[in-house]
């Protein structure tokens, strides 16, 4: 289990604000999206079928109208090289 996890961006979502959380779990990071309701409905969350192999790895994102869109990146310290190049990822939601 993940020993923290971190909103990493809040996106616009037509429903009400998603929520991007990381978590780093045995030096991977991974992503979650908890969908909040404007109208009080209870929050979804989902986990993106996406990881970078880095702790230091980021995300931001947007949405256009059914899709969201995320570059991940490695926030490698100066003298380090990172450890994958970003990543530019497509989802299609409804």
């Amino acid at each position: 289990m993940a020993s923290r996890v971190i909103v990493d961006d809040v996106l616009p979502l037509p429903s009400g604000p998603g929520l991007l959380l990381r978590r780093v779990e045995n030096g991977i990071t991974k992503w979650d999206l908890v969908a909040l309701r404007y109208d009080g409905g209870k929050p979804s969350r989902t986990p993106l079928p996406v990881t970078m192999p880095s702790p230091r790895s980021h995300a931001r994102g947007d949405v256009r109208g059914d899709r969201i869109l995320l570059l991940m990146f490695d926030d490698a310290l100066p003298q380090q090289k990172a450890a994958q190049p970003p990543q530019l990822v497509v989802f299609s939601f409804n």
